[in-house]
């Protein structure tokens, strides 16, 4: 199982872990708040969440962690599971913010999808 993505024209690595909530930041300057749910042998199944952040949070309250409705003006795409491919990814950059537990409730859509044998992006 792949857990350490590698980005080698900025000479980093960045250690993926389950429960683990990133920032990746947007074409507009802001920084998306991002949770990995599952990690498996070809890719990792995350959360993508609408809160923005202009700055490196030190600390994300997963209380205030949402997701924004379909077709709002002003809003970023946000989604609770989608299963990405390892290489889909590195398309991402993923800045470790901190660890964190993953709710039963959280895993509802990776359970969906696991049962109906899905792919990756």
């Amino acid at each position: 199982m792949m857990n350490t993505l590698y980005f080698p024209l900025q000479l980093d690595s960045i250690k993926l872990i389950e429960g683990g909530i990133y920032i990746s930041p947007l074409e507009t300057g802001k920084l998306q708040a991002v949770k990995i749910l599952k990690l498996d042998d070809f890719g990792a199944h995350i959360s993508l969440y609408q809160n923005q952040y202009s700055e490196f949070p030190s600390h994300i309250d997963e209380n205030t962690l949402r997701f924004g409705k379909y077709g709002e003006d002003d809003e970023i795409f946000s989604i609770g599971h989608l299963p990405l491919s390892y290489a889909a990814l590195a398309s991402y950059t993923l800045l470790f913010v901190q660890a964190s537990t993953i709710n039963e409730h959280e895993l509802e859509g990776y359970k969906i999808w696991s049962e109906a044998e899905g792919g990756y992006f």
